[in-house]
């Protein structure tokens, strides 16, 4: 029976192989940080080099390069030999071979499912996560981190929508709620939310 192995990016980072955890070297801060890069690129694929200044802008290309080849080389075998796939210089994922949740919640909103993306979404991405040194990678985290939000907040906006409308209040007040963990400005939700539960209340 083959292995399913899973990178956990939305939430707290971590890999995992039939639900248990992967320790040691594939899952050092610089792999990890690795996969992020090109979960979210994901299905495009990102230069070595950019991927290198993100990662060890500190490092001279030599030695930049030798870290990175060593990364996928752990990460292959760890995942499997096509998890990373190399073609022109460049690096992608391939979610045929390794699970990831960032991509399933991008696939799903780009089927519509949108109550599959809400799930799929554990969290902001590599919550509580730091690459020191890197202060590159740390704002294309915040950017990435982000727009994740964003897209989870407008699913879980369209699922209470589609609730109410089935007159469905018990349902929306709980999409809200999660809307409102992840953007708890946000006072179009809390309105929302105190009608729904309102309603709710009334049946």
């Amino acid at each position: 029976m083959t292995a399913i192995r899973t990178i956990r990016l939305l939430g707290a980072a971590g890999l995992e192989q039939d639900t248990r955890p992967l320790e040691g070297p594939p899952a050092q801060r610089h792999r990890i940080a690795l996969l992020a890069v090109l979960a979210c690129a994901w299905p495009r694929a990102v230069p070595r080099e950019r991927v290198m200044a993100l990662l060890w802008p500190e490092r001279d290309a030599t030695r930049a390069r030798a870290l990175l080849n060593l990364a996928v080389h752990v990460l292959r075998d760890a995942l499997g030999a096509g998890a990373i796939r190399l073609h022109n210089g460049a690096l992608s994922l391939d979610p045929a071979v390794v699970r990831c949740d960032v991509v399933e919640f991008r696939r799903a909103l780009d089927a519509g499912d949108d109550a599959r993306a809400a799930a799929c979404y554990g969290g902001p991405l590599l919550d509580g996560f730091h690459l020191p040194g890197s202060t590159e990678f740390e704002r294309w985290v915040e950017d990435e981190r982000g727009a994740l939000a964003a897209r989870c907040t407008r699913a879980l906006r369209t699922l209470a929508e589609e609730a109410r409308r089935r007159e469905q209040p018990q349902h929306a007040a709980q999409h809200l709620t999660r809307l409102l963990q992840i953007d708890p400005y946000s006072s179009r939700a809390a309105q929302a939310l105190a009608e729904s539960q309102e309603t709710a209340g009334e049946l």
